[in-house]
């Protein structure tokens, strides 16, 4: 962006540009909306943004998360997008539905909607996104698009055979001996071979 609005104003690569920078907490959002406008060094004018729209600028983000479940900050990750994802922190099994909607409803998102996710830093504890450059500052609506932010996920057909493929889950050790379900049925199996010995 910088190489852009130089060449365009004949502004030496050696100036640097001013910027100014706003950031809008909403409430429960992890993140600042982040906006800002370009200022020529000399003249202090503003410069036209929109002679970069078609590049990105990248941003790096301060957040404050639970770095153990990285994962329920990731929108790609298996988490919201596999059916077959166990979570070691939740306290019962959760369809991608729920899970979807616990990130949208609970602003768990690490950019803004429009922005690309790249990763997260844990030493600098910074989110890294790419984004469209903005063109204008907007101070009374400043809003999260929390519809297009569903709709970046990947929704698959939706139907109930499509947990079939989880079917080994079912002989894994560690949610064979974790799970409470799998004593109940065995105690149900246990009293029905009981009963049916009764029988004969």
């Amino acid at each position: 962006m910088g190489k852009i609005l130089k060449n365009h104003y004949n502004i030496s690569q050696d100036q640097s540009l001013l910027i100014l920078k706003v950031d809008s907490f909403l409430d429960s959002s992890l993140i600042p909306i982040i906006q800002y406008k370009v200022y020529h060094p000399s003249t202090k004018i503003p410069l036209n943004l929109s002679l970069c729209k078609n590049t990105k600028v990248d941003l790096n983000i301060p957040v404050n998360i639970n770095e153990n479940e990285l994962y329920k900050y990731e929108q790609n990750s298996d988490y919201y997008n596999d059916r077959c994802f166990v979570s070691e922190t939740d306290k019962a099994d959760m369809t991608l539905k729920y899970r979807r909607e616990e990130f949208i409803n609970n602003n768990r998102t690490l950019c803004e909607c429009d922005y690309i996710y790249i990763d997260y830093d844990k030493e600098t504890k910074k989110s890294s996104c790419k984004c469209d450059v903005k063109t204008e500052i907007s101070v009374f609506n400043i809003k999260i698009n929390t519809e297009r932010l569903y709709n970046n996920f990947d929704v698959g057909t939706g139907s109930n055979t499509e947990t079939i493929k989880c079917y080994y889950l079912l002989f894994n050790k560690k949610y064979l001996v974790y799970n409470i379900g799998n004593y109940v049925i065995l105690f149900i199996i246990f009293i029905y071979i009981f009963i049916t010995f009764l029988l004969f």
